[in-house]
């Protein structure tokens, strides 16, 4: 009973099968895929890189030389297809023992007026173990842009290689070679130093040539002049020292007395800018600008004005005058350089004095004499570039 079973439920599989096989009369059959518009080629080539040239090669041919392991191997792809369509690789295929190194691929630059457009497509492959492989066929896809596909299919790669070893099946040592020298000559340490050397010997010559004929350095700055009242007070010695009065010489005396005192004045109080020392102005042209001198206790202007017209008189008016008169004048000139002398100030040293030191050496309104508690100071003329010191231990005594 059982078997009976088993035997209807076979025959009715086997009737259903039958009937789900059958085509639906009503459905129509699925519309075959269209192709692109205009014709499609495929052209390749295969060589094999031999020091760093392409060899070209037919691996299918029979009497195609093997290939070693890891030669490189480039399979060229020339297909021509119209224009505007594109070109695809298959995205996965199976290459076998074939290892895809790279891909290089033209651009494509299709001629005007041109129906088709040719692409270059070059595959890089490399085998790594011997033998006979081959690399299977594989399809190219050319699509056009109304949905159109064409499919073009390579030829296949039948390829022998062999091992890069002579004896692949009894692999022997080589007989034994004679040693080989390994000394080699090595100038490095030599150019080293030849370069050093010039180096050296460059810096040494640059340095001759920079003292010989670069520019020189400047010359020091003049010693500073010597002051005002030392110059005076060694012409003023030295005139003392002559005797002229005893020897009867009392013009020259005078005169020399004269010029120490006018140098001194000039120099001192800085009267003139063409004439600092004094010497071409006239006496009336020196005592000008020596009315704005502030002068210390025990000196006045009518005291230097007195002192230069008593020697103008001998000078110029022919005055005899006795040895007394003329050691007093000397005397005169001595304790007016003693009692004005004072450190003369440069440029710098006015300009540190612009404040509560300016103060102490201005000049007293006109026609007023400076009272005791001033301590003496003096200025030059309002035109002079000098400020002197105060002589506070001058005390209006002779000298």
């Amino acid at each position: 009973m059982r078997s009976a079973q088993i035997v209807i439920f076979l025959v009715w599989t086997l009737s259903v099968g039958e009937v789900l096989a059958q085509p639906d009369a009503g459905t129509a059959p699925a519309a075959a895929a269209r192709g692109v518009e205009g014709e499609v080629h495929l052209e390749q080539d295969f060589a094999v890189l031999v020091d760093g040239q392409r060899v070209a090669s037919d691996p299918n041919a029979a009497q195609t030389s093997p290939v070693t392991v890891g030669t490189a191997l480039v399979l060229t792809l020339d297909v021509r297809r119209p224009v505007d369509t594109s070109l695809a690789l298959p995205s996965e295929q199976d290459t076998g023992r074939f290892e895809l190194v790279k891909v290089e691929r033209a651009p494509v630059a299709p001629e005007p007026g041109a129906a088709l457009v040719r692409e270059l497509i070059e595959l890089h492959f490399a085998v790594f173990r011997p033998g006979r492989h081959v690399l299977e066929a594989f399809d190219l896809k050319v699509m056009d842009a109304q949905g159109g596909i064409s499919t073009v299919s390579t030829r296949p790669v039948n390829l022998r290689v062999v091992s890069v070893i002579a004896n692949d099946k009894n692999p022997e040592m080589p007989s034994a070679q004679r040693p080989v020298s390994v000394w080699t000559e090595d100038w490095a340490l030599v150019w080293i130093g030849g370069v050093l050397l010039s180096l050296l010997v460059a810096g040494l010559l640059g340095a001759w040539l920079y003292r010989a004929f670069g520019p020189k350095p400047p010359p020091p700055p003049p010693p500073p002049p010597r002051p005002a009242h030392e110059i005076a007070m060694e012409k003023l010695g030295a005139i003392a020292a002559a005797n002229l009065p005893e020897q009867g010489e009392f013009e020259a005396y005078y005169v020399r007395v004269s010029e120490a005192v006018r140098e001194y004045l000039g120099r001192r109080y800085n009267l003139s800018i063409t004439d600092q020392a004094g010497l071409e102005l006239t006496t009336e042209e020196l005592l000008v600008p020596l009315r704005e001198v502030r002068w210390p206790r025990g000196m006045d202007h009518f005291l230097v004005e007195s002192l230069l017209h008593d020697c103008d008189i001998v000078k110029f008016a022919r005055y005899s005058p006795s040895e007394d008169e003329a050691a007093e004048v000397l005397m005169r000139a001595f304790q007016l350089v003693e009692l004005t002398r004072g450190v003369t100030l440069g440029s710098d040293a006015l300009g540190a004095l612009s404040g509560e030191a300016a103060d102490g050496v201005t000049s007293p309104p006109e026609g007023e004499a400076p009272s005791e508690g001033e301590g003496g100071e003096d200025v030059g003329p309002a035109h002079g570039a000098q400020v002197q010191a105060s002589n506070e231990d001058e005390e209006g005594d002779d000298v």
